[in-house]
């Protein structure tokens, strides 16, 4: 489920990839 979020934000690649880590 994390990773859908990862994808939604796909013009935030930076943000997606914080909101994974956290």
């Amino acid at each position: 489920p994390k990773r859908t979020r990862f994808r939604k934000q796909h013009r935030g690649r930076m943000k997606g990839l914080v909101e994974i880590v956290i």
